[in-house]
């Protein structure tokens, strides 16, 4: 299942920073900040940050964010890929939980294929990921949320997921 965190005030190290970067959707208050901070502290990174922070910002940047430690506002986390969006303070948590809903509510076994076929498609080929691909398509389209969702395309309306 997809994973959507949001972050009011700080993120940092493992227990914050490294949860930011293994989410899927990240909603981030405009005052949040975030810092890895663990070279600052004698320490190297943790909670998977080797491998998820140079796959959302790059090699380099990630380097950079890992040696250096600086403080990262929210703009310029949305900017450099580490948060989804930006959102006002005051609505940060309504607008997390009507994300979290909307994923809820809609084909959630599509919505976890989708997520294994992106996360095992980095660095690989294009080539390498078409036979789990068709095998994951072949697999969904006999699913009741394929079947809906099709249906409703064709009688222009919204659809009704169930996860089956």
């Amino acid at each position: 299942m997809p994973v959507v965190t949001v972050v009011q005030g700080w993120a940092t190290g493992g227990g914050g920073f490294g949860l930011v970067c293994a989410s899927d959707l990240v909603l981030a208050g405009a005052s949040a900040r975030f810092m890895l901070g663990a070279t600052r502290v004698g320490m190297a990174p943790d909670a998977g940050l080797s491998v998820t922070l140079p796959r959302l910002v790059g090699h380099r940047r990630a380097l950079e964010i890992a040696l250096t430690n600086p403080v990262i506002d929210a703009p310029r986390a949305l900017e450099l890929g580490i948060v989804t969006r930006v959102v006002p303070d005051a609505t940060l948590f309504h607008d997390g939980h009507a994300l979290a809903r909307e994923l809820a509510t809609g084909p959630t076994r599509a919505l976890g294929a989708t997520k294994r076929l992106l996360w095992t498609g980095l660095g690989a080929s294009v080539e390498a990921c078409f036979p789990d691909e068709a095998r994951t398509v072949s697999e969904l389209s006999g699913t009741a949320d394929a079947r809906e969702g099709l249906a409703a395309v064709i009688e222009r309306r919204a659809p009704r997921f169930t996860g089956r």
